[in-house]
């Protein structure tokens, strides 16, 4: 049964047009989801950190999704401080904005404002 439910979902390189080397892209790559669970120990620092962090994310397309919202633990006792989730078009931007030298100086002020859990993880098309 498993393996039927991935001939429906799964695309061979045969399947995709040769002729246009855009449709590998759009079909093998995936979003990405980074999230973000921070406790901020010291909020005066923390403002800074969230004034850099914008400019860093546009050189690799990614966006706020969740910066900070209302948050309610539905299941189980996870009770997380402040939720970031940013959106990359794929994980490799996602791992290449989180080492770059644009976001060094943000993450350095977030290392030193907040205790955080971060995570990557890749979505669905």
């Amino acid at each position: 049964m498993w393996l039927n439910l991935l001939r429906q979902h799964l695309v061979l390189p045969h399947q995709l047009s040769s002729s246009n080397s855009r449709d590998w892209k759009t079909k093998l790559d995936m979003k990405a989801f980074v999230i973000v669970d921070v406790e901020i120990i010291d909020p005066l620092l923390y403002e800074s950190y969230k004034k850099l962090t914008p400019a860093s994310l546009e050189p690799f397309e990614g966006k706020f999704v969740v910066r900070g919202g209302a948050c309610e633990t539905l299941e189980g006792g996870w009770q997380p401080g402040r939720i970031v989730v940013l959106e990359f078009p794929t994980k490799e931007k996602a791992k290449e904005w989180w080492s770059s030298a644009i976001y060094a100086p943000a993450k350095i002020i977030r290392q030193s404002a907040s205790h955080t859990e971060m995570i990557l993880v890749e979505g669905v098309d």
